[in-house]
């Protein structure tokens, strides 16, 4: 119950702050029941499914109806597109083909063009059948598009079927080409999705100018190159987008697709390229939430007014909290060199709501400058369309508008999905304000809503001196107030405004005249010139003098917008509700001063201030000021202050309050400031989003009498805003040194490095060159010797986990080539390789010379290539462009297969120096780069084999060494040493001669074994 409540009270409370849409549909345009059809319609025709917006009409998809033609009197659920126009609500069958006889096609499932008739149309049935034979066939999908609109009906000679060439749809069970369909905002070309290409890897079909050229029906190639997409089912193609996404080329189109089943079904979306027939990607946007299918919808659009392309991504099943499939929109701001700021929308629905089903830029409909989006939530209730607008951050995080489904009650064909069909923004009606046009398949109905234009109202309060007098009875307040608008109406430019004006409500020491009392209500004509009208205030009490007098003026539109069912109020506006509502002012009262005016003597300083600033090294920046006065007392003493760059503040104390960038704070709590007071304020601003190359922070002070030095109320502080970061260039070989053994004298070179930033600036714009040494010049002739093949030198950049583009020149500084791209999805699981540690580490001032000494490399028979020494090396020169942020390093992988066959008949050792440089354009100082770089050795190892005199006279050294060994050991009576039965013979012998007692035998037996003991030691 408590939950019900809660988005009651939402949709109420976006309903009340609604903007500018009319908060109830001002055309109902019904499904087509007079036109009759050949056979029954038994189920919704989903009327309203699709929609394309023009000038006088608009076109409305209804994949599920019944033909009218009698030609498919007998084909069941053809599906039909039907033109309708906005005067009667009359609508017609739109004809684009009368021979194909398929059922259930879905003809009008997807439909996209531009809201002029001029522009392109294009119509998608993605069900679109082949049968093969009885039991089965294949859903390839057919898309139809015509030049423009100008004629109530296409000659079908003028309308251009799309289809796969049926050579290559024999390789497919099923395509559902046209799943999605877009055309690019130039009108110059459009994009259609096939996401159940080579089993549901999914591709796109990409349509530019040239393309366009041929008469009638042909067939087109699909895009074979989605290197990148390697895993089946992940529905590449499901929506599609494009925009101008390159902060170095702002009038290149570019692409977006999405694959919502990527990456273990948390989706995926591509900003891509495509040259020829190979694509290229150059962003990828990744979902969060298992199921929540990211890339259901997308939408490319300015959200922020810096002209280049930002990304809106849906998830309708995103689940939140115990709720399931409620839906929300990731909003992924660009902040150039495809850097994207991601955001996460999501609103307390109730579960099953699908909020972000669908998206649609409406244009700026405020005209604030900044362009706006509709998000539809088809099943939230019967339906509801959320608006949000645009803003110098991107787009708002809350909604300004909620529409609702017109009415609460399911239909005969359940629940009305409002919302599920969405048009492009367009001025139907001509006051300047883009309208929108929703549809409700399951109710088949279109509703059209138009937009009110959008007025600012301007007002302030003052009296005619900021303080009273003691003998002062009567003081005069003015307000004042004016329009702004850019509606060129002139009833528009005039609007009746209602005020209502307090005075001092709580302590009553003044009033107004002669009324006697602290409110006052009026209203008055407000146009775009200002107006004033004045008030007279009564002063009746003399307490309290010592507290402000506080005014304010409360002020809004005095017609209302219509809240009824197709009234539309001509002559009615809207205001932004973020908007200021109010007014606000202050006099007090003035004692101990010489004259009816106080001559104060206030002095603003401020310390500790630096002269710059280095991006990144803190997230505030603090500014301390002091306010002293050496006058007569300072009534209703404020302080304000701001910055050149309209910088948010961190802290707002809580005597300040901050509108519009400008913090104003009352000094001394609102009490005057007497001689020899001073006050210190410490202003914190938030520089996380600071840009620029100087900041200027504005302040002043001021009192309600009159300053005998004005010259120092104000300071002005500018501070230099520079980018700086170290950074760490390192790397080299991953195979350490190669041994070059036998022909062809040819290996492949793999090297690895990594250029690390360590802060604490971001480097926007940072241009990272590597020089590879590809030949040398013979010295002494004209000849050039090429160490490898360009052809064969490959090069993969990594920053994060995307891929960086590459562009390669050669030694004639002529582009060469730009590196495809590869599958991130691949490389996310790929370990960077350890370095074999060599003995040495290059930098920038090492000599060549101390290289070839710590190796112990000959001199004369090594050649070092170096590109920074030696002019007879020849380089080829790499290119990167990237926003270098601390602690995320830039991985480097270069390889090239070395042909060194002319080499090793010259040089033994050959040494490779890679080398690295960056820069910041304009800014030389803003980057310390420190270079620990490892060469490539490489040396040429043969086997000679021995000669034959080599080994005859090993053979006689050999035996002349045996023979004097030998004659050694024989002369140190190594030969003659005793043996133990020769011991044993001698032992009976004599035991028989001396015919002893046996103790003494036992003993002499002692005595011999001690001898032969003896001897068998020696």
């Amino acid at each position: 119950m408590h939950r019900l409540l809660f988005l009651i009270f939402l949709a109420l409370k976006y309903q009340s702050n609604a903007m500018n849409f009319s908060p109830l549909p001002n055309r109902v345009i019904d499904a087509p029941k007079h036109l009759k059809t050949r056979m029954i319609q038994v189920r919704s025709s989903y009327f309203g499914y699709s929609l394309v917006i023009r000038p006088t009409s608009i076109f409305v998809g209804a994949p599920r109806a019944q033909s009218t033609l009698e030609s498919q009197g007998s084909i069941n659920e053809t599906g039909a597109v039907y033109r309708c126009p906005l005067a009667s609500g009359s609508c017609s069958h739109y004809v684009l083909n009368d021979k194909l006889n398929k059922q259930f096609q879905w003809l009008g499932g997807s439909m996209d063009g531009g809201t002029k008739d001029t522009d392109k149309l294009l119509v998608c049935a993605p069900r679109f059948f082949v049968p093969k034979n009885k039991n089965y066939g294949q859903m390839r999908g057919i898309c139809y598009w015509v030049r423009d609109t100008v004629a109530d009906t296409p000659p079908l000679s003028d309308v251009r079927t799309i289809s796969l060439i049926p050579s290559q749809a024999e390789e497919h069970f099923m395509l559902e080409l046209g799943l999605s369909a877009h055309v690019t905002d130039d009108n110059s070309g459009f994009l259609i999705g096939a996401p159940g290409v080579r089993s549901w890897k999914g591709s796109v079909l990409v349509h530019r100018g040239e393309d366009l050229a041929a008469q009638g029906s042909y067939a087109v190639k699909m895009l074979d190159s989605w290197d990148w997409v390697k895993n089946h089912f992940t529905y590449v193609g499901y929506a599609l987008s494009s925009g101008y996404f390159s902060s170095n080329n702002r009038t290149s189109l570019l692409y977006v697709t999405t694959a919502p089943s990527s990456v273990l079904n948390t989706g995926k979306a591509y900003i891509f390229d495509v040259v020829g027939e190979i694509v290229r990607k150059l962003h990828v946007f990744h979902g969060e939430q298992l199921g929540e299918y990211f890339g259901y919808s997308v939408v490319a659009e300015d959200l922020n007014g810096d002209g280049l392309t930002d990304v809106v991504v849906s998830a309708p099943l995103n689940a939140l909290g115990d709720s399931y499939d409620v839906g929300a929109i990731y909003v992924f701001i660009n902040k150039g060199l495809f850097k994207f700021e991601k955001k996460i929308i999501r609103l307390p629905l109730s579960s099953g709501a699908r909020f972000g089903s669908s998206l649609s830029k409406v244009g700026d409909i405020n005209h604030d400058g900044y362009n706006d989006l509709a998000v539809g939530a088809p099943f939230a209730g019967n339906g509801a369309v959320f608006i949000f607008l645009g803003s110098e951050h991107g787009l708002r995080d809350e909604p300004s508008q909620r529409l609702d489904a017109p009415s609460r009650e399911p239909g005969p064909y359940g629940a009305h999905m409002f919302g599920q069909g969405l048009s492009r923004g367009s001025d139907i009606d001509g006051n300047g304000f883009n309208d929108l046009a929703i549809g409700a398949p399951g109710a088949e109905a279109v509703y059209l809503y138009r937009a009110y234009p959008v007025v600012k109202i301007h007002a302030t309060v003052r009296s005619e001196s900021r303080a009273i007098r003691p003998e002062q009875e009567t003081i005069t307040v003015t307000a004042c107030y004016r329009l702004e608008t850019t509606s060129k109406a002139r009833q528009m430019q005039q609007q009746e405004l209602t005020f209502r004006m307090t005075i001092d409500e709580l302590l009553q020491r003044v009033s107004f005249a002669p009324m006697r009392t602290n409110e006052v209500s009026f209203q008055a004509q407000a146009g775009l010139s200002g107006s004033c009208r004045n008030f007279s205030v009564g002063v009746h009490y003399t307490g309290g003098i010592f507290t402000p007098i506080d005014l304010e003026l409360h002020y809004e539109l005095a017609k209302k917008i219509p809240h009824s069912h197709e009234a539309f109020c001509e002559s009615c506006a809207v205001v932004d509700p973020l908007e200021p509502k109010y007014a606000t002012g202050t006099l007090s009262f003035m004692t101990g001063c010489a004259a009816h005016v106080c001559v104060s003597d206030l002095q603003l300083s401020s310390k500790d201030v630096n002269s710059s600033f280095i991006f990144g090294s803190l997230e505030v920046l603090s500014f301390s000021y002091e306010i002293t006065n050496s006058g007569e007392p300072a009534y209703v003493a404020q302080f304000n202050v701001t910055s050149s760059a309209r910088l948010p503040f961190a802290k707002v104390p809580g005597n300040c309050r901050v509108r519009h960038e400008v913090m104003l704070c009352d000094l001394n709590g609102g009490r005057a400031l007497a001689r020899g007071d001073s006050e210190s304020l410490t202003i914190i601003f938030d520089v996380t989003q600071l840009s620029g190359q100087s900041l200027t922070i504005e302040a002043a002070v001021s009192s309600a009498g009159m300053d005998q030095n004005p010259k120092d109320n104000t300071m002005s502080t500018t501070i230099s805003l520079r980018e700086y970061a170290e950074i760490d260039a390192s790397g080299g070989p991953i195979d350490g040194h190669i041994a070059l053994k036998e022909y062809p004298y040819s290996a492949e070179v793999n090297n690895s490095y990594e250029f690390k930033s360590h802060g604490p600036s971001i480097i926007d714009e940072l241009t990272v060159y590597v020089d590879v040494p590809i030949a040398y010049t013979v010295t002494g002739s004209a000849g050039i010797k090429s160490i490898f093949n360009i052809s064969s030198l490959q090069m993969q950049a990594t920053h994060g986990s995307e891929l960086v583009p590459i562009k390669l020149y050669d030694q004639t500084n002529t582009l060469a080539k730009e590196y495809p791209l590869e599958d991130s999805s691949r490389r996310a699981n790929r370990k960077r390789r350890e370095l074999q540690q060599d003995q040495y580490a290059i930098m920038p001032d090492v000599n060549i010379s101390d290289i070839l000494t710590k190796e112990n490399l000959p001199a004369n028979r090594t050649l070092v290539l170096d590109c920074l020494r030696g002019n007879w090396t020849i380089c080829v020169r790499s290119q990167m462009r990237v926003q270098l942020k601390p602690e995320q390093p830039i991985d480097l992988r270069i390889s090239f297969k070395v042909d060194l066959n002319d080499f090793v008949n010259t040089f033994d050792y050959l040494v490779i120096f890679t080398n690295v440089e960056m820069f910041k354009e304009g800014d030389s100082t803003s980057i310390a780069l420190k270079r620990n770089l490892k060469p490539n050795v490489i040396f040429n190892y043969s086997e000679t084999p021995l000669p034959i005199w080599y080994i005859i006279l090993s053979l006689i050294a050999g035996h002349l060494l045996l023979g004097a060994m030998t004659y050694i050991l024989y002369k140190l009576r190594f030969f003659k040493r005793g043996k133990k039965e020769e011991l044993k013979r001698l032992l009976e012998e004599h035991r028989s001669e001396t015919k002893e007692p046996a103790t003494d035998c036992e003993g002499n037996q002692e005595e011999i074994n001690v001898e032969m003991h003896s001897d068998l030691e020696n």
